[in-house]
This record gives structure tokens, C-alpha cells and sequence, in this order.
């Protein structure tokens, strides 16, 4: 899996009008402008701001800042690729196991311990972390769960500050922004995975739109008719233009088909020891529609051979939980 950049600014956003044969250059501080107007960390503070000048000023700003961040961070050492890591965190006699990589949109570690909610009585399982954008592997030796994430974030706040000067506002702008480099390492030997299950449910949704169409296009004939009479026949002619005020009013409806989408969720459980806590808890993990079926299964049975306690109720791959609906 290669380095995921989120919330990074692309250069690419905004476009100008075309000119003669190319498009012209964007100006860095109309796009920013933009950007600041819709991204969440500045969208609320920045969208008070009526005045154009003040507009472009901390868009200008803005970008200064980032500037000064990229060159900090270019000074830090930078974190390589997650398939780099990944071969450097094997050690001796450790091998990599030849199955498709596990693509994770979200690993939530489900505590062993439950609340249960004083309204309803139910039974509510605590979680205790929640990870984004993981990617799993598999060694002769353990699982692997490896994520880098580089975010770039623009941010903006009002505040109302003491001052004794009488030439500064008590009322200031802060403009700032964030980078990040975040590396995240969690190894599960195979003795410590002890249980799996995995639901996928299918689905298909059909839809159509309806919408409603006037027939003022008819009405063209009686106008066009009443003004050739009017102007070679007779004036008064004319009213037969009038013939074509009914078809303003009335409407037709129209259904527009839209493809079908399909849907397939996946989630894969697993029972393992915490290598942070050292107790029970439960990895549940949602894998991407795009990984296929196949690639899944032969994921779990590599997965479900390596681990102990997965064959002692049988000899391989018998108990492989997995419900398709």
C-alpha cells in the first residue's frame, strides 16, 4: 500500500479559463481562497469575512504557512513506504507469506469488556480505538497491521484577546497549518489470534428519477403562426399567438432510469490477545468492496492454518465462519 495523503491540498484543484490553445496559470492565492471557503477546518470562520481584500490577505497568509510547515517537516526525517517498513520489520528467520496484502478502511478493537445502557438494558460492546486506512500482511510468524498517513490541513479560528496597545483589535484571525506524519504498528503472532468470523452481505438497489417536464416548446407553433398572420395578413391575426399560453401551464412526467448499484460489505472478526493491553479483544475490520471474494477467503484459510487455536476443533479449515447474504 503506498503512502496515503489525507486532507493534502492539491495543486490541481481550481482551473482558470481556457485561453488560445492552452489554459491559462491559476493563481495560488484565488485558489486557496477557494479551498478555505469549503474545507472544514476553515470553511465556518473564513465564510464570516466579507471584505475581498481581508479575503485574499489571509489566503495569502495561509499560504506562507504552509510554506514554513513544508520546510520544517523537509527537516524531520520522513517516514518511507509502507512496503519498505514492512520488509525491514521482519526479523531473522521471518518470511513473507505470498498472499494479496489486506486492504482495512476501518479496524475498530472491541474491548472484552461490555456496557450495558441503564434505558434499554442492552448490551453495548466498548471500543477502544478505532484505526483508519490499515493494511494487513502476513508473515511465517504473525500478522502484521501497518499504516503511514501524511495529513496537510489549512486552519483558521477567530479570538477575542487582551491588549494595552490601542492600535491592535482585541479581535484576531489565528491562521495556521497542520502537517502531519502519523506510522502505526500492530503485530498479532498467530498463537495470539484466538477466533475468526467473517460476514459479507450483498446487495443490489434499483432507482428512478421522475421529474416534470412543461410543453412550452408546443407553444412556439401558435406564436410563430400568429406573428407570420399578423405581419402579411391582418393585424388582428394575432390572437392566434394567444392559442399558446395553455402549453406554459401544463406538464408531462418523465422517468430517467439510473444504473443499479451494487454493494457489498465485508467484515472480518478477529479474536485476539491485545499486543498493547495483553487481553482479549476483538479486531472487527471492514475490507473494501474492490478486494475480491476470492482473495478474502484465501486470506482467512492461510490465516486460519498458521493459527493454533483456529485448528483444534479441526484439521483446517472447517472453522471458517463465513455468512454471505
Amino acid at each position: 500500500m503506498e503512502t496515503k495523503e489525507k486532507g493534502v491540498i492539491k495543486q490541481d484543484l481550481g482551473k482558470s479559463s481556457p485561453t488560445i490553445g492552452e489554459m491559462a496559470p491559476v493563481d495560488p492565492v484565488l485558489r486557496r481562497m477557494s479551498e478555505l471557503e469549503v474545507m472544514p477546518s476553515t470553511k465556518l470562520a473564513y465564510n464570516e469575512i466579507t471584505k475581498l481584500k481581508i479575503r485574499e490577505f489571509i489566503a495569502q497568509i495561509s499560504l506562507e504557512c504552509e510554506s514554513e510547515a513544508n520546510h520544517m517537516m523537509a527537516s524531520i526525517e520522513k517516514i518511507r513506504g509502507v512496503k519498505d517498513i514492512q520488509t525491514e520489520l521482519l526479523y531473522k528467520g521471518e518470511e513473507a507469506v505470498e498472499v494479496p496484502p489486506l486492504p482495512i478502511i476501518e479496524m475498530r478493537v472491541v474491548d472484552s469488556n461490555t456496557f450495558v445502557d441503564p434505558k434499554t438494558k442492552r448490551v453495548i460492546p466498548v471500543v477502544t480505538q478505532v484505526v483508519y486506512g490499515l493494511e494487513a500482511s502476513m508473515t511465517s510468524h504473525r500478522v502484521i497491521f501497518l499504516d503511514i498517513d501524511v495529513s496537510s490541513t489549512p486552519r483558521m479560528t477567530k479570538k477575542t484577546v487582551d491588549t494595552n496597545s490601542i492600535f491592535d483589535n482585541k479581535k484576531q484571525i489565528e491562521i495556521s497549518h497542520h502537517i502531519t506524519s502519523s506510522f502505526t504498528y500492530i503485530p498479532i503472532s498467530y498463537p495470539d489470534i484466538l477466533g475468526l468470523t467473517c460476514d459479507i452481505k450483498n446487495g443490489v438497489a434499483t432507482r428512478a428519477l421522475m421529474s416534470e417536464q412543461r410543453l412550452w416548446i408546443f407553444s412556439l407553433i401558435p406564436i410563430i403562426l400568429g406573428a407570420i398572420l399578423a405581419g402579411f395578413v391582418h393585424w388582428s391575426l394575432v390572437f392566434i399567438a394567444l392559442l399558446g399560453i395553455p402549453f406554459f401551464l401544463f406538464t408531462r412526467p418523465i422517468k430517467h432510469n439510473s444504473p443499479p448499484a451494487r454493494t457489498q460489505i465485508k467484515v472480518l472478526k478477529l479474536a485476539v490477545i491485545n499486543p498493547e493491553t495483553k487481553k482479549i479483544a476483538t479486531f472487527e475490520l471492514d475490507i473494501p468492496q474492490i478486494y475480491s471474494l476470492d482473495a478474502l477467503l484465501l486470506w482467512i484459510k492461510e490465516l486460519q492454518f498458521r493459527s493454533p487455536s483456529l485448528q483444534h476443533t479441526s484439521e483446517m479449515n472447517k472453522n471458517l465462519n463465513v455468512n454471505i447474504g
